[in-house]
C-alpha cells in the first residue's frame, strides 16, 4: 500500500472593510497574482490547497479550493462595511467542515488547516463599535477540542492592533505587523510571503513558517 500524499488546507482571510478602499485594486491584484501562481506552479497547488475568504460587515468566499482548476475568473472584491471579524469565523468554520472532509475523501492525508488573516483594523461589531464578541466563537474554532481546529498566522498593517494580532496568533512568534504601518508596502510584501511560505511548505511537506517576513516585525518579540 502508497503512503497518502500530505495536503494542507490553507485560507486566506482578507479585511475589506471601508478603510480599505484606496487599497481595493491592490487587493484584488495581489488575489489575482496569488491565483496565477497557484495555477501554474502545481509544486505549491498540489500540496497547499488554497481558498480566499473576505470579510467586512459579511463575510464570502471568494475562492473555493475545490475551484482552482475550473475558474475562468476570480470574483473581484470590493471594500465596504465594518471590521465583523465574528462573520469571518463563522465562514472559515464552515468551509473547514466542508472542505477537510472532501479531501480526506479524496484520499490525501490532511494536515491541520491554517489560516493567514491579512487585516489594518480591530475587530468590530456589525455597527461598527470596537467589540470583543468574537471572542467566544473564535476559541471554539482554535480549541484542540474541535478537531479540525486550525492554526491561525495574522498579518496586521495600517491601523490593526498588535495586541489582537497576538490574541488570535495559535502558532509562537507567527503573528506579524507592518514596520512602518503604510498599507500599501505591507499588501506588496505579503502575496509574496505567502507564497514563500507555501513554497517552503510544499518542498517539506508540513507547514513551514518564516523566521522574518520582509518589511514587517513579529509581534510577540517586538512589541510589549
Amino acid at each position: 500500500m502508497s503512503a497518502k500524499v500530505n495536503c494542507l488546507p490553507v485560507y486566506v482571510i482578507i479585511d475589506t472593510s471601508k478603510s480599505m478602499s484606496p487599497y481595493e485594486s491592490m487587493l484584488n491584484q495581489g488575489i489575482e497574482s496569488l491565483y496565477d501562481e497557484l495555477i501554474t506552479s502545481p509544486r505549491i497547488s498540489d500540496f497547499a490547497h488554497v481558498s480566499i475568504i473576505s470579510f467586512n460587515t459579511d463575510a464570502e468566499v471568494v475562492m473555493q479550493m475545490t475551484d482552482l482548476q475550473s475558474m475562468n475568473a476570480l470574483p473581484q472584491v470590493a471594500c465596504g462595511g465594518v471590521t465583523n471579524f465574528g462573520e469571518a469565523i463563522s465562514l472559515l468554520r464552515q468551509r473547514i467542515d466542508q472542505d477537510v472532509p472532501y479531501l480526506k475523501n479524496s484520499g490525501r492525508q490532511v494536515l491541520r488547516p491554517v489560516a493567514f488573516l491579512l487585516t489594518d483594523g480591530v475587530p468590530t461589531d456589525e455597527t461598527g463599535h470596537p467589540s470583543e464578541e468574537w471572542r467566544v466563537e473564535y476559541t471554539a474554532l482554535v480549541s484542540k477540542s474541535y478537531e479540525s481546529h486550525p492554526n491561525v498566522v495574522p498579518f496586521g498593517y495600517g491601523l490593526a492592533s498588535p495586541q489582537f494580532l497576538k490574541d488570535i496568533a495559535t502558532i509562537p512568534d507567527a503573528a506579524f505587523l507592518a514596520k512602518d504601518g503604510g498599507t500599501d508596502s505591507a499588501l506588496r510584501k505579503v502575496i509574496p510571503a505567502l507564497l514563500n511560505t507555501l513554497l517552503a511548505s510544499a518542498k517539506d511537506n508540513a507547514l513551514r513558517l518564516p523566521a522574518e517576513v520582509d518589511g514587517y516585525i513579529r509581534v510577540s518579540e517586538e512589541i510589549l
